[in-house]
């Protein structure tokens, strides 16, 4: 965190996928804006690449502005997500649609809570209230404010790292492919 120049009292939000509107990333940009208004000691870690097929949810001043500004990080696309994922303090994603979200297993598996949207994959992955919260609406004023209550609350959000990385041996793929070896089992047991 020092050599990226974050400051001790900074709360780092992560945001980890493509950069595409339907993956919320304007929402979580946003929602960082309205925290920054509120002098929440805000940082915005952006991983991720644009997606040519699908647009960001931003205009040109809003990208702009975002990428000159200097508490928001943007190194792009990564390969090893684990080592920004350590000086994150919070993984902010609220899709509107995913299939199995890897990058909210990886946050969990660092520890990371989540805030995300109450849309499959995501539901699927976050335990409400447990290792992060699962909105039903995600305006940005909702994320903002979820956002800022677990920054208020280091009680809460230590309890929620706890829980993250009590289940990081869920989502090993061993276990899915446990799964699904017992699933074909029941499928031939049957015919």
């Amino acid at each position: 965190r020092s050599e990226l120049g974050i400051q001790p009292e900074e709360f780092v939000l992560i945001y980890v996928g493509r950069l595409a509107a339907f993956k919320g990333f304007d929402k979580v940009v946003a929602a960082y804006r309205k925290l920054q208004q509120r002098d929440v000691p805000v940082r915005l870690l952006i991983l991720g690449a644009f997606d040519a097929l699908h647009p960001s949810g931003l205009s040109e001043e809003e990208m702009s502005g975002l990428q000159n500004d200097p508490s928001v990080l943007m190194p792009g696309w990564q390969e090893n997500v684990a080592e920004w994922l350590a000086l994150s303090d919070l993984c902010v994603f609220p899709s509107e649609r995913e299939g199995m979200p890897v990058c909210l297993m990886e946050a969990l598996c660092m520890g990371v809570p989540v805030v995300t949207s109450n849309s499959r994959g995501c539901r699927d992955v976050v335990r409400d209230e447990v290792d992060g919260l699962v909105l039903n609406e995600t305006s940005v004023s909702v994320i903002a404010a979820a956002v800022d209550s677990l920054v208020n609350n280091p009680q809460t959000l230590s309890s929620m790292r706890i829980s993250a990385r009590e289940r990081r041996g869920e989502f090993d793929r061993t276990v899915y492919i446990q799964e699904q070896i017992d699933s074909l089992k029941e499928v031939l047991a049957i015919v």
